[in-house]
């Protein structure tokens, strides 16, 4: 399903926090999570709210594509970080 930018935007606004996740296999993935946060950023008004990033697929070790240490370009933001598998 495809939602429209103004049903994204009413989430955004309406939303208490945010769990931003992206795969180790998928560059694109993460790469994408800069984009979504500035988003966030621009619709939220309220000036704190719970926000974390998450690395999935983390059992498919042999095919990351998404470093340990990569980091994500947020200005002024140092997000908690998880590490999930299915298998956890």
């Amino acid at each position: 399903m495809v939602l429209s930018s103004a049903l994204w935007e009413q989430y955004i606004r309406t939303g208490e926090g945010f769990l931003l996740v992206y795969s180790i296999t998928s560059r694109q993935s993460f790469e994408e999570i800069s984009t979504f946060y500035q988003r966030v950023l621009n619709l939220k008004v309220m000036n704190s709210f719970p926000i974390m990033v998450v690395a999935s697929k983390c059992d498919l070790e042999h095919e990351r594509v998404v470093g340990i240490n990569g980091r994500l370009r947020l200005p002024v933001w140092d997000p908690p970080s998880r590490v999930l598998t299915a298998q956890s």
